[in-house]
């Protein structure tokens, strides 16, 4: 119990599920990145289903209708290509908030808001992930955000737990000190530095260095928005459906930012 009351949550429980996770993501994308992109498409369905019920999104039809069209966005990038998902995302965007007029303007904003975090948040972020994917060293390319996100959350987690004191955002996120932040950030470099150029991806030591330094921060920006929305709104976790984790948002939250982020330095910085 002492590992529940010191880090919220059951760290045996979640170590076990995150490492399952962990290995069916990866075997998808060594085996076809289109399985890839099939998981990317229900984890965004589920991460969109808790967005939706914590924003109190009431009109079932609404709902459902949001729920089908954010996983096709995220599958759209994958047989249709980037471009065509953002425009498709935009348009969902237009036509589910002129649909929501009817009902009047009672909880427009509200609604509105619902649709533009799982739709911007969610699903274009997601769907930059599964472009990634989407090209002959796709494995290796998401791999390389995938491992670095990771290492950010490992090491920030039990450097935390183990040595932190100084809050870095109390009012947001309680439990994120500065000492967690800097295990994040010399795993991360480590692996920036010695893992990823010329194993994973053709960059130079320095690019990789670059590369971690930046996913840090974007990592870190990451839990601290999903962690705001939830205290604005009033919950602990987004759900309860993954064990020893939360839900879906609360363990892709810094992958999400970081999707869009990777993609950048890889394809228009690095240019590979």
């Amino acid at each position: 119990m002492a590992d529940i009351q010191k880090t919220g949550r059951n760290l045996q429980v979640a170590t076990i599920v995150g490492l399952a996770l962990f290995a069916i993501l990866v075997g998808s994308l060594y085996f076809n990145p289109v399985f890839y992109a099939l998981l990317a498409s229900v984890f965004a369905g589920f991460a969109s289903r808790e967005v939706f019920k914590i924003f109190g999104l009431r009109n079932g039809f609404m709902f459902y209708v949001g729920l089908v069209a954010i996983s096709v966005i995220v599958l759209i990038t994958y047989f249709g290509g980037l471009n065509l998902a953002l425009i498709v995302a935009m348009g969902v965007w237009i036509s589910l908030s002129i649909f929501r007029l009817q009902w009047g303007p009672k909880g427009f904003a509200n609604d509105i808001g619902a649709f533009s975090v799982a739709i911007i948040y969610i699903a274009a972020m997601l769907s930059f992930s599964v472009d990634l994917a989407h090209h002959e060293n796709g494995f290796e390319r998401v791999f390389a955000v995938m491992l670095l996100t990771i290492a950010n959350d490992t090491g920030g987690f039990f450097v935390g737990v183990r040595f932190g004191k100084h809050k870095m955002a109390p009012v947001i996120s309680p439990r994120k000190t500065w000492e967690g932040f800097v295990g994040g950030l010399i795993l991360q470099l480590l692996i920036g530095v010695f893992v990823v150029p010329g194993h994973l991806l053709s960059i130079s030591m320095l690019q990789g260095f670059v590369m971690a330094l930046v996913l840090t921060l974007t990592a870190t920006f990451g839990d601290l928005i999903e962690s705001a929305i939830k205290r604005d709104l009033h919950i602990k976790d987004s759900s309860d459906v993954i064990p020893g984790h939360g839900g879906v948002l609360d363990r892709v939250d810094a992958h999400l930012i970081n999707a869009f982020v990777g993609w950048v330095l890889i394809t228009q910085i690095f240019g590979i």
